[in-house]
């Protein structure tokens, strides 16, 4: 079924015009409460994704599962494209693998801080903002630092009515696919509301 509501959200998707900036950002979603896990599980994708410990910083707590990786426009918060990826992952790796040829700007928080990446795909065009840091925050004015913020917001806003509000924190699946197709149905429900939204 995984197939069928990603195929339907990706066929819905397309009637949209993609904004130029997008955000790139990974939520955890937990399988099991970290003091159950005693030895390797079930929790196995293809390849080598497997289930393991991680550290949710919106919640500041370890987590035991994997992180849903979402690509999402700027403004109008639709998702153009999402994985789910290790517990414990380079986010600038999975953003490499998220981009494609039309983003010409990204929104990111400090999690993808790193001179070279940014620098590599500055070069290559791509417009890379990132959310101040404390020490940014210092020096900036309000008034520059409070239109990323809100932009910034726009993200955490999509992860939460994502594992939060439409109960992806609280899947309920018991394997991997399950988690997959639990993920494919959220998302779309999340599609199909901003549509109506809009």
């Amino acid at each position: 079924m995984w197939g069928a509501y990603e195929l339907l959200r990706q066929h819905i998707v397309r009637s949209w015009p993609e904004d130029g900036w997008q955000h790139i950002d990974t939520t955890a979603v937990p399988v099991k409460h970290p003091s159950r896990v005693r030895r390797p599980d079930q929790w196995d994708g293809p390849a080598d994704l497997q289930a393991g410990f991680g550290w949710d910083g919106a919640h500041h707590e370890w987590f035991y599962g994997f992180r849903l990786a979402l690509r999402t426009d700027l403004g109008s918060r639709l998702v153009r494209t999402w994985s789910l990826v290790p517990a414990a992952v380079n986010e600038r790796r999975v953003a490499d693998a998220l981009l494609t040829d039309t983003t010409t700007g990204l929104l990111l928080d400090r999690g993808f801080a790193g001179r070279e990446w940014v620098g590599q795909h500055r070069a290559h065009g791509l417009r890379v903002l990132l959310t101040p840091s404390s020490a940014d925050r210092r020096r900036l004015g309000s008034a520059v630092q409070r239109p990323i913020a809100r932009r910034r917001n726009r993200i955490e806003t999509t992860n939460g009515e994502l594992t939060d509000r439409l109960g992806l924190a609280r899947h309920g699946a018991k394997t991997f696919w399950g988690l997959v197709t639990r993920a494919a149905a959220t998302i779309l429900a999340h599609t199909l509301r901003l549509l109506i939204l809009v």
